[in-house]
């Protein structure tokens, strides 16, 4: 638990020199384009062509081979933590898969590799839908678009159920039941539940609202993972 909040803190860190980096070559790969949402920086772009340059089946890699493909030894993270393969649109390497239009269907650490599987329609539809929905919510506001697509896909692939509402948030589900839900806001994440036993458990102040739920403000992306966890954790949800 404490290692994923410190590998997506690591991702966060990471992406951002990558930025850096690119700014002093004259490129951003985080730059994007009304169709293009997904920029491969220069260090993964062997591996973006393998996957777009494939013929549809699932792509099966070991590490040895993603490391043989992109010609660096990745990090002892991307053996040990399912965090590092989160299907995500805003971590250098995941924008790989995910703009040729596969996603991470498979994360076996013990037995060292990944598989990978194309969208169908029905994926293709459902992440249209949410991408106009999401746009249609936060307006031109680009930077919090993306730390609610972020929170999502990275929620997503550590195996919740999940539901969004008109109002941007993000609900876990348990049974097909709303248990904690998230509003991205402008400079952090607010999270809610009806289960108040949480206030005594929880690293966070809560406050108790008219309607029996307790919000908590959480400041940073990898602390309310590590806050959702917690919480789950504290339930006993079976993923």
């Amino acid at each position: 638990m404490e290692y994923d909040r410190i590998i997506l803190e690591m991702l966060d860190r990471i992406k951002t020199l990558e930025e850096k980096v690119a700014a002093l070559e004259g490129s951003s790969p985080s730059a994007t384009t009304e169709d293009d949402s997904m920029k491969v920086c220069k260090k993964y772009r062997r591996l973006a062509e393998k996957f777009e340059s494939a013929d549809g089946n699932p792509i099966r890699l070991s590490f040895a081979e993603i490391e043989d493909i992109i010609g660096f030894a990745l990090p002892e993270s991307a053996r040990q933590h399912r965090a590092y393969w989160a299907n995500t649109t805003t971590h250098s390497i995941s924008s790989c898969w995910m703009s040729a239009g596969y996603k991470v269907v498979d994360v076996n650490l013990t037995g060292g590799y990944i598989v990978f599987e194309r969208l169908n329609k029905g994926d293709l539809r459902i992440l249209e839908m949410e991408k106009n929905k999401v746009t249609t919510v936060f307006g031109d506001d680009r930077p919090r678009r993306e730390r609610f697509d972020e929170l999502f896909n990275a929620l997503q692939s550590m195996g919740y159920e999940l539901g969004r509402n008109k109002y941007d948030d993000i609900h876990i589900k348990l049974n097909g039941k709303n248990i904690i839900s998230v509003y991205v806001a402008k400079n952090s994440y607010k999270i809610y539940t009806n289960r108040t036993e949480w206030m005594e458990k929880s690293s966070y102040a809560g406050d108790l609202d008219e309607f029996g739920y307790t919000h908590y403000h959480v400041p940073t992306f990898a602390a309310c993972i590590d806050e959702i966890q917690n919480f789950c954790d504290f339930i006993g949800y079976r993923k």
